[in-house]
């Protein structure tokens, strides 16, 4: 398990809080400061050519550079601190916010950095040109895009790894079997409240959207809708998992049935009950992987983790823990015996 000091909590905060926030304020300072030189109506979309296909009020650089880069830094940084703090009240053994949350820190300065460079680098374009022109994103994004890479890589070495400490958890021991016995132990997992609305909104928005640009016979719409549809089944399916222990190894499929992920017996090196952070050690809920690591976090709290011979482990998330870990190590015992 993971825990995290003083100063690691310290820089996360600055990185992944403080830094964006001002970055965003600053940006829209600066886009506010050249509205005098734009024209009411600039272009605020480009389609996948490059060219600008949307055009709107010039005052939505500012506010939306501000609303975007402030609420997602926020929302994410606080996200993971009060996440830290759940773990901890919640069990001993925390898994606290250690190398996952140093990624998450970097992710959101780079992500807030080209949020702010892209439309700032758009602003200045259409405030600076030499007579009423709609600019190519091509170069302002190229800009943006090399501005996230820069700062997230800084986001990440200003940010010290967290020091591990390993928590020694209760050993379970293996369910007793016979050679000839067979038993089978399922659970189902279910989402959180919170990252279900969080999940089912975002996927709804992205189909109303599409239901609207259709409605509104944008070429586009088509597209958008087709995105918005297999988003929604995505969600709407991976919501609720059923985790199966039986002779055949670890099962975890959705409750539609698809996707599905097996780990047979002969495969598993070891098996032990975690507790998981989602968004420290994660960066959230859902289908996760981190190097090395991929995990199906529907919540935070006890977990089963399984250790593959080639050193990859594959988590979930479920109540019962111990009792499916005590009979996936007879049936692996067995198997490998």
């Amino acid at each position: 398990m993971i825990r995290r000091p003083d100063q690691a909590r310290r820089r996360f905060i600055l990185v992944g809080i403080v830094v964006p926030v001002v970055m965003s304020a600053i940006a829209a300072i600066v886009q506010t400061a050249l509205l005098p030189s734009l024209p009411e109506t600039v272009a605020i979309h480009w389609s996948m050519t490059g060219e600008a296909d949307g055009f709107g009020p010039a005052w939505s650089f500012p506010v939306l550079t501000l609303a975007m880069g402030a609420g997602l830094s926020v929302l994410l940084g606080v996200t993971a601190l009060a996440s830290e703090r759940a773990a901890r009240r919640a069990h001993a053994r925390t898994g606290g916010v250690g190398g996952q949350t140093r990624f998450l820190g970097a992710l959101v300065l780079g992500t807030v950095t080209f949020l702010s460079v892209l439309p700032t680098a758009l602003v200045i374009t259409q405030a600076t040109a030499a007579e009423p022109d709609v600019p190519m994103v091509g170069a302002p994004l190229l800009a943006g895009l090399a501005a996230g890479v820069v700062a997230g890589l800084a986001g990440w070495f200003a940010q010290p790894a967290a020091a591990r400490e390993d928590v020694p958890s209760d050993p379970v021991e293996p369910l007793p079997l016979g050679a000839d016995e067979s038993a089978v132990w399922v659970r189902t997992a279910t989402t959180s409240l919170a990252p279900s609305v969080v999940l089912v909104a975002a996927a709804l928005l992205v189909l109303g959207i599409g239901v609207w640009l259709v409605a509104t016979g944008e070429g586009s719409g088509w597209i958008s809708l087709a995105l918005g549809v297999v988003l929604t089944l995505l969600v709407g399916g991976g919501l609720v998992y059923r985790v199966v222990v039986d002779d055949t190894g670890l099962t975890v499929r959705t409750v539609v049935g698809l996707p599905r992920w097996r780990v047979a017996p002969h495969d598993i090196r070891e098996a032990e009950v975690v507790f998981v952070n989602p968004v420290g050690e994660f960066g959230g809920w859902g289908w996760r992987w981190t190097p090395g690591r991929f995990g199906i976090v529907t919540r935070a709290g006890e977990a089963i983790q399984v250790t593959k011979r080639d050193g990859k482990q594959f988590v979930v998330t479920v109540d019962d823990a111990e009792t499916g870990v005590a009979l996936l190590q007879a049936v692996v015992e067995r198997t490998q015996a």
